[in-house]
């Protein structure tokens, strides 16, 4: 099990946006490039004692807010897709497809005006797990 975590905010131009997928749908492409990096850069250090997985896993998110008004999945949806990206990038999963990221489970987390941010839980399932048994991780 590994917990990593990924801030919400980023600023880009002296523009500080929340990393959303309503951001990720309106940012040029040269931002999403640049964000995309640059959390990258947030990401490996965290995973430097992450040993490959040789079984299937599943993720939890737990999203820490600064809005009360902000829109969880929007948010953690992006985290997904960078995590898992990270993850295939260090070759520390063989992939994210659903032959070994068996489930997700998105959370909201605290309000933290301080340090908005997604928490993240990589857990490996045992050789031999049976996706039918999954009830929560």
């Amino acid at each position: 099990m590994k917990d990593i975590n990924i801030p919400v905010y980023f600023t880009f131009g002296g523009k500080t946006s929340l990393l959303s997928i309503n951001w990720f749908r309106n940012a040029h492409f040269f931002q999403q490039n640049k964000v995309k990096q640059a959390l990258s850069e947030v990401i490996r250090p965290q995973l430097k004692d992450f040993s490959k997985l040789k079984n299937t896993y599943s993720i939890i998110y737990s999203y820490h807010y600064k809005s009360k008004v902000s829109d969880m999945p929007n948010v953690t949806a992006l985290a997904s897709k960078w995590i898992n990206d990270v993850l295939q990038d260090l070759d520390l999963v063989p992939n994210d497809n659903v032959q070994y990221l068996l489930s997700e489970h998105h959370f909201v987390g605290t309000y933290d005006k301080e340090n908005p941010r997604v928490e993240i839980i990589i857990k490996e399932h045992p050789d031999g797990f049976d996706i039918h048994t999954l009830r929560a991780i």
